[in-house]
């Protein structure tokens, strides 16, 4: 029996395209269908933003989980300051501090934008 191949791209895009119509297909007003589509997008983000951050920082995968797992209090704890200082919504303010720590280890990490960027010195013997 053949196996079905799918690409790891594709799949991904279909789960979300899957998850974000199961979303909205629910008997909404359109109102509440935008909230639960934020909400859901929220939710994905509050995921994936200390996992590419972790992705960044080392190749090792146990050294990935324990970077993302400090990503994510990292962002949780300064999130809510923001939030409580500020006025704001928790929420947001999470996911906007867990981006701007994946937009700085973009930049700043060795696996990040900075390290390519830079010409690398060779050793002569």
């Amino acid at each position: 029996m053949a196996a079905l191949t799918l690409s790891p791209h594709l799949a991904t895009w279909a789960i979300a395209a899957l998850a974000t119509l199961g979303v909205i297909v629910r008997p909404f007003s359109w109102p509440e269908a935008i909230w639960a589509v934020t909400g859901a997008l929220a939710l994905v983000l509050l995921g994936l933003l200390p996992a590419g951050t972790a992705r960044l920082w080392s190749d090792d995968v146990a050294a990935m989980l324990g970077i993302a797992v400090v990503a994510a209090m990292f962002a949780n704890l300064v999130g809510l300051l923001v939030s409580y200082h500020f006025g704001l919504a928790s929420g947001p303010a999470i996911i906007l501090v867990a981006g701007l720590v994946y937009v700085a280890s973009l930049v700043l990490a060795p696996l990040g934008l900075l390290r390519r960027w830079m010409p690398r010195r060779h050793l002569e013997a």
